[in-house]
């Protein structure tokens, strides 16, 4: 049996867009995204015993645990199922519980705008659940603070080493921002749009392909960036791309393997296209930024191996469609959404491809 529910909660964390950046924040480069108005919420209450009991309205299953259960060891992966909805809020509560001492539990419901894929989403119930914890238990943290929360609650839940970008880009963003993450230090710079930036709009199109974080090659990518770092001169107790510049790679490209020298090509490129996108931002320049997103993308596909045949036709097949400037991957890259940048008005030319297709079509909006 609950105790009377003592304090009402509403908690909200957004969706993001990476337009560029891919796969740079592990390799403590640049990354970039921006928060869109979609996310996961969080409705409930606080409950006084420390029990939860929280329901989703778009997965199966509850989340039951109690913020009195002991937390894990730092580090330690999550003993649930990984890459449940249920195993990302018992982690985010394991996080938290390490370094605060919750009394007071939750019940309530959690529901998403959007379908899951690319967008953030794990991220974004993490955030969510901790917003809701806090709030119940009277707590405030630093956003530094909650985002290296978020990032140690994926790893220990996935086993995989996720990056700073997602969390960053969730708790930081604001209105009309392009959040800039340093990954080397975790920096946080926002770049408002140019308030003449022309008229835009962006899109999500879910080509059916879903993914499950550990069950895709990004452990195996990143420990390719790591061993390419090593290669490329990168410092012993810290081997990223990141540390290391294009000038080494043109230098040694030849020494290393194929494999090897085209990651570092992807990550290294990708990071100038993160400046390059900021520089776009700030003038007003909508073409440029198209054209960096598809650079991006087609790096993803040749250097970085990303896609599967699906995503890969849909990628550059929606470029065909009248009004559409540009197409990327969501995420990863292994699954999930593509993210469309378009004119203003190609909303029929859009849903047409898309039942030709067999795809689904989402509209988004920038927060």
């Amino acid at each position: 049996m609950f105790e009377p529910a003592i304090t009402v909660i509403e908690a909200f964390a957004p969706y993001r867009i990476s337009p560029v950046g891919a796969h740079t924040d592990h390799q403590a480069g640049r990354t970039c995204g921006f928060t869109l108005r979609e996310g996961v919420h969080f409705r409930g209450a606080a409950t006084g015993d420390g029990s939860i009991e929280v329901n989703s309205a778009d997965f199966a299953g509850a989340w039951r645990s109690s913020v009195l259960a002991p937390a894990p060891l730092r580090g330690a992966w999550c003993a649930t199922a990984p890459d449940t909805w249920t195993s990302y809020a018992e982690g985010i509560r394991g996080a938290l519980a390490m370094d605060f001492p919750l009394k007071r539990g939750l019940r309530g419901r959690l529901h998403g705008d959007l379908p899951s894929g690319g967008i953030a989403s794990s991220a974004a119930l993490q955030v969510v659940v901790l917003r809701a914890l806090l709030a119940a238990n009277d707590f405030r943290i630093a956003d530094p603070d909650a985002v290296r929360l978020v990032r140690d609650s994926e790893r220990s839940v996935t086993g995989t080493p996720v990056g700073l970008l997602d969390p960053s880009v969730i708790l930081h963003g604001q209105a009309r921002t392009l959040v800039v993450i340093d990954c080397a230090d975790g920096t946080v710079r926002l770049h408002r749009f140019a308030a003449r930036f022309p008229p835009h709009e962006w899109w999500l199109l879910d080509v059916g392909v879903r993914r499950e974080l550990p069950a895709t090659p990004y452990a195996r990518r990143v420990q390719e960036c790591t061993e390419a770092a090593r290669l490329l001169g990168a410092p012993p107790e810290n081997p990223v791309l990141g540390a290391v510049g294009v000038e080494a790679l043109r230098r040694l490209r030849s020494t290393l393997p194929p494999v090897l020298a085209q990651r570092a090509e992807h990550v290294l490129s990708e990071i100038k296209r993160v400046r390059l996108a900021v520089n776009a931002v700030a003038n007003a320049d909508l073409p440029t930024l198209a054209a960096l997103i598809n650079a991006s993308a087609e790096s993803l596909v040749r250097f970085f191996d990303v896609g599967v045949p699906q995503t890969v036709i849909g990628l550059r097949s929606v470029r065909e469609v009248e009004g559409v400037l540009a197409s990327t991957f969501a995420g990863g890259g292994f699954g999930g959404h593509l993210v469309l940048l378009t004119q203003p008005g190609s909303e029929p030319q859009l849903r047409a491809f898309a039942a030709a297709h067999g795809f689904r079509l989402h509209a988004v909006h920038p927060f």
